[in-house]
């Protein structure tokens, strides 16, 4: 294997992949030979990365694509599957947050989450399964917010349904196994998930930052590149004996909780 060309001429879909961590993955996939297209219902953030990816091949594609909608969903992927056939990369950036405490939570929100980070995953696997079983191999990658697995105060519904799409991921995996497809999560941070969008937004840098060394013993905020360093590792064949796996990518995120000795150092250094 090339390492300066770790995806050589394999066809590559990214779902909700024309900005931020979709597009970081496409930018860098695109660079080691992969063959990149794009779905996204953004269509002008669409369009311009697309022009990005040309630079590389003239075979990347964008799909203008609602992932909420059923129908969007399967013309884009049979739109796909004419265009390439079965991909050999399958990378899922969608991701919407409602934050909210249970009492607050309104019902609409929550089913839109369902939808969007559940529901669409469901409705992708469905068309593509077939022809990746057919082609016997390919990697499936899930962008995940790490509350998938450890929860969070006040964003239940949201976490109950990044979980749902975790354990569905690891079923995924264990089901199609036999035909050499690898299925794998990428478990990100609150500094690289919908959550941190809504905290930058919402705050202060100063205060942002604060926020991001207090919860993280790598005090700062992550970066869209370092999540796709990851995707292409497990996207190449340097992941061929990894699957069922989630990868955290939070800054050590987990383990700050329980090291209060370790935040106070930082709080002190800082």
């Amino acid at each position: 294997m090339r390492y300066d060309k770790m995806l050589q001429d394999k066809h590559i879909l990214i779902t909700a992949g024309a900005s931020q961590i979709g597009k970081a993955c496409a930018l860098l996939f695109a660079s080691h030979g992969g063959i990149v297209a794009i779905a996204d219902k953004d269509k002008g953030a669409g369009k311009d990365l697309l022009h990005q990816l040309k630079e590389y091949h003239e075979d990347s594609r964008f799909y203008h694509t609602d992932l909420g909608c059923s129908d969007s969903v399967k013309d884009t992927c049979d739109r796909y599957l004419s265009d390439f056939g079965a991909p050999d990369v399958w990378l899922n950036c969608e991701g919407l947050c409602h934050p909210a405490f249970i009492d607050e939570q309104e019902e609409a929100p929550l089913r839109e989450m369902i939808n969007l980070n559940t529901l669409s995953t469901f409705r992708i696997m469905k068309y593509l399964a077939g022809p990746m079983k057919e082609k016997q191999g390919g990697a499936i990658i899930q962008m995940i917010s790490d509350y998938a697995v450890t929860g969070a105060n006040g964003v239940a519904a949201y976490g109950a349904t990044m979980g749902g799409l975790f354990a569905m991921t690891n079923s995924f995996a264990m089901d199609y196994a036999p035909y050499g497809i690898r299925v794998n999560s990428i478990l990100l941070g609150i500094s690289l998930s919908a959550m941190g969008d809504i905290i930058a937004a919402e705050t202060e840098d100063e205060e942002a930052e604060e926020f991001w060394v207090r919860t993280q013993m790598i005090p700062r905020r992550g970066k869209v590149e370092e999540v796709a360093d990851t995707a292409l590792f497990l996207a190449s064949d340097m992941g061929s004996l990894i699957t069922a796996e989630g990868f955290f990518v939070n800054g050590g995120q987990n383990s700050i909780a329980h090291n209060q000795h370790y935040r106070w150092n930082w709080g002190a250094k800082a």
